[in-house]
């Protein structure tokens, strides 16, 4: 995008505030950014979006601290023979 300020072509990044565009030159503000609309349907869904998110790091953490017994060691299998091998017949005389 063109910075006025350093009058180039320069790459732009989102400001800390997610409101506007900078210049990651100089850091002047190229362009406002138009935050998505906060109506009450899609504040509603972010809002559930935060709850599950803090929900899923709570199970994450929580099964560490819970688990005090020790796992038991799984039962040893008996190794399997190979298969006798299979007899010939005897020759024929």
């Amino acid at each position: 995008m063109w910075c006025a300020s350093c009058e180039t072509d320069v790459a732009t990044e989102l400001s800390a505030d997610g409101q506007s565009l900078k210049c990651v030159t100089c850091g002047h503000e190229i362009r406002r950014v138009f935050a998505p609309t906060l109506h009450p349907e899609t504040q509603s869904a972010r809002d559930l979006l935060e709850r599950w998110a803090r929900e899923d790091q709570q199970s994450i953490s929580e099964p560490a601290a819970e688990s005090t017994t020790k796992p038991t060691a799984e039962p040893k299998s008996n190794p399997v023979a190979p298969p006798a091998a299979a007899s010939k017949p005897a020759p024929a005389q």
